[in-house]
């Protein structure tokens, strides 16, 4: 059995073990002799993925390679494996061929001068190739005019990419979050919450009703598809309007029985106003209160040629109250986790503000301006003039 793995662009990965069909055992048996005397492997998966942004996603990859431990390769591995797009009407577009050029290398005999000479001969491929990327995008985008087809959200079977310092913090208290909500839930209710980007395994959470009555319980699977759900949910006023705006709209989430949404969230009445004695708290939570608006939809035309939903402003009327996620925070956690809460938060809400939403450039803005305050209390302009 082959393990296909493919790295896409912005970290996200799909693992597609590619195996002999198993239904019955009289063609199992037969394929793996047809493959252990040099028959070639073949398999052919969609093209849900993507690896060039002015390739449309229609069409499939399929792969055909020879098994390097075959008994009629006599002990010496032979590696051959060729890889094909085609388009949905079967035309090849691409074809990518990977084999072997002289005897197998073992790396455990190679001496230091051996190692260095490999790493010499083929280590600026990779330096290489970024730059030749960019040169060919930009050829084909502003001199070919090719459409640029915009990259899906991960789907339900992708693992993610790895989640960033300020996502990974939220995270931990969206889980805390999330099982307070259960507990609190209005029916006998079981999650299983299934992080994102995150070494983390499922979680399973149970509604304080669910301990009591164990025969009619509700299940839902709770599964975060990408890291970026964390940053987003606490821009969202309403965790009942993130949870199904994220679902339906962002598919940034998804959720096996999506119908137990309201007694797990649904509440009748709103977070009190803001009620904090340390000054400097209250001013942060009052900035992000005041800065917090709906984040912006993940538009999903086809190509660059589309034109994106327009939707219509609306008016937000619960900027006057603090969000369930803030009013959990500032009720159930230490001081500590509302430090770094507020932290992220404020940085995610000033980035969207003065740095084009990058936090990197936040915080390249504030190490110039801690810079040149710092010059300026060196050399202040008028001590020349006394």
């Amino acid at each position: 059995m082959y393990f296909l793995k493919r790295d896409h662009v912005p970290g996200s990965l799909n693992y597609h073990p590619q195996g002999y069909p198993v239904d019955c055992e009289n063609q199992y048996v037969g394929a793996i002799e047809d493959h252990a005397n040099g028959i070639p492997f073949t398999q052919a998966w969609p093209k849900v993925f993507h690896v060039s942004p002015f390739n449309s996603r229609k069409g499939y990859y399929s792969m055909i390679a020879t098994d390097p431990l075959s008994p009629r390769n006599n002990g010496k591995p032979i590696v051959d494996v060729t890889i094909k797009l085609s388009t949905s009407e079967g035309h090849d577009k691409l074809v990518a061929r990977l084999h072997h050029e002289g005897p197998a290398i073992d790396p455990f005999s190679m001496t230091t001068c051996h190692k260095a000479r490999f790493i010499g001969s083929w280590g600026w491929v990779g330096f290489a190739t970024a730059p030749r990327i960019l040169l060919q995008a930009r050829a084909l985008y502003f001199y070919r005019q090719l459409h640029v087809w915009f990259r899906p959200e991960p789907s339900k079977g992708t693992i993610a990419r790895n989640a960033n310092s300020i996502e990974s913090q939220l995270e931990k208290v969206f889980r805390r979050f999330l099982r307070h909500l259960v507990e609190k839930a209005t029916i006998p209710l079981e999650v299983s919450y299934i992080a994102s980007g995150i070494a983390h395994d499922t979680e399973r959470m149970l509604s304080h009703k669910a301990t009591d009555d164990k025969r009619s319980i509700e299940r839902l699977e709770f599964k975060v598809l990408t890291p970026a759900f964390y940053s987003r949910f606490v821009y969202y006023a309403h965790d009942v309007e993130a949870f199904f705006s994220e679902m339906n709209e962002n598919c940034t989430i998804w959720l096996s029985n999506p119908r137990v949404l309201p007694a797990l969230a649904l509440r009748k009445t709103f977070p009190p106003p803001l009620s904090i004695t340390n000054p400097w708290e209250f001013l942060a939570f009052k900035c992000i209160q005041h800065l917090r608006r709906r984040p912006d939809p993940i538009e999903r035309p086809l190509t660059s040629n589309a034109v994106p939903r327009t939707r219509q402003a609306a008016v937000d009327i619960r900027n006057f109250r603090p969000s369930f996620m803030d009013a959990y925070v500032l009720t159930h956690e230490d001081p500590a986790t509302k430090a770094a809460y507020k932290e992220c938060v404020l940085k995610l809400f000033l980035a969207d503000r003065i740095a084009f939403g990058y936090v990197s450039v936040l915080e390249a803005q504030r190490f110039v301006a801690l810079a040149w305050f710092a010059w300026m209390l060196a050399s202040p302009p008028w001590r020349g003039s006394c």
